[in-house]
Formats: C-alpha cells, structure tokens, sequence
C-alpha cells in the first residue's frame, strides 16, 4: 500500500515533475533526453572508437542510475532528532 505509492513515485519521477505552487505532476522529457543524449554524445565524440551504439547500450546503466536513486530518496531511513541543534555564538 505506502510502500507501492512511493515505487509509482520513484518511477513517475523519472518522466514527470512537480510544479512549485502547487505540487500537481506535469510530464517532462528533459531527464530522459539527458540520460539518452549524454552517453550517446560522449561514444561518439569523445570515445577513441566512433561507436554511438555504445551510447545507447550505456543508456541503460544511466536510466538504471537513475531510477535506482530515486528509489533510494524514497525508502531511506530518515533521521530524526530528538532536539533541534542549537549553533554556538
């Protein structure tokens, strides 16, 4: 139940994101043309072997990346303390 919505959350995370006012989700492309572009970019252009389709396999681990750390914000442990940390003058 709680731990199902925070997968879906972790996952949409990855296509969508929240407006400031009112934190409704809005789909965005920007993460995903990232995480394509930037490998594929650099086999290509950087890379001594010309080889983009090494960009494209190396997409996976950057997606995988990815979603794996939004899952990670999503089920860390939180700490919580018992008194607020008073700064020393």
């Amino acid at each position: 139940m709680h731990g199902e919505k925070k997968i879906a959350n972790a996952l949409l995370a990855e296509f969508t994101a929240r407006h400031d006012s009112d934190g409704h989700r809005f789909f965005t492309l920007t993460p995903t043309i990232s995480d394509f572009s930037g490998p594929i970019i650099a086999h290509s252009v950087w890379y001594p072997d010309y080889n983009p389709f090494g960009g494209v396999v190396a997409t996976r681990t950057v997606f995988a990346t990815r979603v794996g750390l939004h899952l990670f914000q999503e089920f860390r442990p939180h700490r919580h303390h018992a008194h607020p940390e008073v700064s020393m003058p």
